[in-house]
Order: C-alpha cells, then sequence, then structure tokens
C-alpha cells in the first residue's frame, strides 16, 4: 500500500543489551540521585526561609525595594519639603509661623517622616500656630507635591477690644487673648472713640497681661452677637460694655390696669406687641468687691482679683445720651438667654420713650423675660 509502514524487526535482547547507547542509559540511571535544597545552618537563615526569602536572588530583591523606600521616605528627593508658603498673614507674622513650623518638624519623631510631604501630618501646623500670639486660625493646609512646597492659608487676630481696669487700658485680640498695655491714658480712656473696637470696663481689680484670655468663649461670643444688633441703632451710640457679678434678687409684681405708670420715682412700660410689662421697684444693681479677711485687725483689707478667663450671668451696655459724651444710661441684658428677642425689645421700648423721659433714663433692665423695667435719675433704685 502507498501509506504502509515497514516494521523495523526487533533487536535480540541479547544484542541489546550489547549496545553501547543502551548501555550508557542504563549506568546513568543507575548512579542517578535526587539533588537537594541546602539545609539553613543560621537562625536568621532559617527565618528567612520560612517567610520564602531562602533563595539569594530573593533576598537581594527584596533588599533593593526596602532601600529604594528609605531612600524615597528619609533622604533629599523631590518628595522632601524644601519650602513653606504663608498666605493671610504679615511678613513678620509669617517669618514666625514658618520658623514654629519648621521648629515642630525637626521635633518630631524621626520614624513619622514629617520631613516628607507623603507623609506630613497638617496638624503640626495648628501646634506651631498656637505658639504664635497674633495667628487666629489656620484656615488650610495645602501640599504641592510639584513645587516641593508646603501652603498654608492662615488667619491674623486683630485688635477688637480696648479694656479698662482701674488704673491701665489694655489691646484685646479678637480671640479674648491680651495683646499689649495699649497707648491711651486710663484718664483719657473714657472720651476714645473707635468703631472698630468694643470698649470694655472692668469695675473690680484685674490682673492683665500679655497673652491671656480674659473672657470665656460664651461671654465672648455674646457681646460680639449683641453688639452686632446694637450697632443698628439710629441716634444710639454705644459708649462702653461693663459686667456685674452678683446682683441683687428682683422680685416681679404685675401692673393691674396694663398700662405705663409715669412717676418721679421710676418709669415701667408695657408694650402691647411685645409684651413687655413692668417689675418691681429695685435697688441698682451694685458691684460687691470680695474682701479678704483675717483674724489680724491690723492687717489691711486686699480687694480680691476677679478670676480669669472672666464670665458672667449678664452684661452691661452703656449708651450716650445724645451728643453729650458725659452723659449715659445702662441696659443690662441676660448674657445666659438668647440676645435677639431682649434687643428686640428694647428696641420698641425706645420707640415708645418720649424724649423727655428718655433723657431721664439712668438704667434698663432686661434680663426679666417679655419685661422691661426702667429707672431714672430721680428715683430711689438709682441708690
Amino acid at each position: 500500500m502507498f501509506f504502509s509502514k515497514k516494521k523495523k524487526p526487533k533487536l535480540d535482547a541479547k544484542v541489546r543489551f550489547q549496545h553501547k547507547q543502551f548501555t550508557g542509559k542504563l549506568q546513568s540511571a543507575r548512579t542517578y540521585k535526587r539533588t537537594a535544597n541546602a539545609v539553613p545552618e543560621s537562625k536568621l537563615q532559617k527565618r528567612l526561609t520560612k517567610v520564602g526569602l531562602g533563595s539569594k536572588w530573593t533576598q537581594i530583591g527584596v533588599g533593593f525595594i526596602i532601600l529604594t523606600v528609605l531612600y524615597i521616605v528619609y533622604f533629599p528627593n523631590a518628595l522632601t519639603l524644601q519650602n513653606i508658603k504663608i498666605s493671610g498673614l504679615s511678613e513678620s507674622q509669617a517669618r514666625d509661623l514658618e520658623l514654629e513650623i519648621r521648629n515642630q518638624i525637626a521635633e518630631s519623631n524621626i520614624f513619622t517622616a514629617q520631613r516628607n510631604m507623603l507623609f506630613f501630618r497638617p496638624n503640626l501646623v495648628n501646634a506651631a500656630a498656637l505658639k504664635v500670639s497674633s495667628v487666629n486660625t489656620i484656615g488650610r493646609v495645602k501640599k504641592n507635591f510639584k513645587r516641593s512646597t508646603l501652603e498654608v492659608f492662615a488667619e491674623s487676630k486683630y485688635e477688637k477690644y480696648l479694656v479698662a481696669t482701674h488704673d491701665k487700658v489694655f489691646d484685646v485680640y479678637n480671640d479674648g487673648s491680651v495683646k499689649t498695655e495699649s497707648g491711651v491714658k486710663r484718664t483719657e480712656w473714657q472720651g476714645v472713640e473707635n468703631p472698630n473696637m468694643l470698649k470694655v470696663q472692668f469695675d473690680l481689680p484685674v490682673n492683665l497681661s500679655s497673652n491671656q484670655q480674659v473672657f470665656e468663649t460664651s461671654l465672648r461670643d455674646f457681646m460680639n452677637k449683641l453688639n452686632d444688633q446694637l450697632v443698628s441703632l439710629d441716634n444710639l451710640k454705644i459708649a462702653f460694655y461693663g459686667f456685674k457679678e452678683e446682683l441683687e434678687e428682683v422680685v416681679e409684681v404685675e401692673q393691674q390696669d396694663g398700662g405705663v405708670e409715669d412717676s418721679d420715682q421710676s418709669g415701667e412700660e408695657r408694650i402691647p406687641q411685645e409684651g413687655v410689662a413692668e417689675d418691681n421697684e429695685t435697688a441698682v444693681p451694685k458691684t460687691e468687691a470680695a474682701v479678704s479677711t483675717t483674724a489680724d485687725p491690723k492687717q489691711e483689707e486686699k480687694p480680691a482679683e476677679l478670676k480669669l478667663p472672666f464670665n458672667s450671668s449678664e452684661v452691661h451696655v452703656f449708651f450716650y445720651k445724645g451728643t453729650d459724651r458725659r452723659r449715659t444710661f445702662r441696659v443690662i441684658f441676660d448674657a445666659t438667654r438668647d440676645v435677639s428677642k431682649p434687643v428686640e425689645d428694647f428696641k420698641l421700648l425706645l420707640s415708645q420713650t418720649a424724649p423727655e423721659r428718655f433723657e431721664q433714663l439712668y438704667y434698663i433692665d432686661m434680663r426679666i423675660e417679655n419685661k422691661a423695667y426702667l429707672c431714672l435719675l430721680n428715683a430711689p433704685c438709682r441708690r
């Protein structure tokens, strides 16, 4: 057949065993030995073998990767922080903040790699800002990898309060911390007018020093909200703010007729739209300065100092009467309540107060909810 194949005749077994090629293979099979991996001798080699790093080439590859990571993290390269750009501050403030940021980086743990922008923690900037007294807040921290620059957006503090004690005047930042002693003399403080600053007066002894917090946060926030609503009053200008620590208890007495009582002693008005009613005659709120007592009668009594940061349950706002800066009256607000409703009541009360009665105002007490108490100059409550 065309596709038929002729079979080779089989070799005789005796002849095959005598063939040189066959005998060579047979000899190779007889002498074959398996290759065994070298048994690790040292403890380190045993541990590397357990984690799959027994081969030298594997160890070299992993070592190369580790060295590359260490170089990227700890050695100067494209990810190393080089520049710090600060916006929102003056040149001197930015310089001080940058210095503090670099100090924070230098003092950080080496294992945190804060010099590397990839691992840099923005909270270091906030910690540095706390050491610069003129920096208010840190708005945003941005990492610019392309320029190896840390971009910091900050807000500066500004002078907002002109605080007068019994003998000195201080400039106080908007966060309530003391900047420094003001250039204004205490005798001239009363006549100073600065629309960008709130004048505050303390009656009790108080010692202020740089960077010291003057007001509690809640009291400061209340004054700011109160001032924002009072500055819009027409023909009425704020003279300064004050506080009282302890007040005599107010006893409430309702009028029967719901009208207006006009007397030589005191004035109380009810405002129909707002329901502002009267209060009983009460003494003028007075500051009670605590004094230290001792068993020795010869020792002089020393007035106690106010505890700082200062807090008060009420705020007294002193207003000028017209253009005469020597004549004022005060309005007492409860600092523990929302400010909006008492201010609206106060505005409504002023709109219904006759000019001659306004000239006789000594103080207006707005602490009682839905009521207002007027004390006139010739009234016993003035005492």
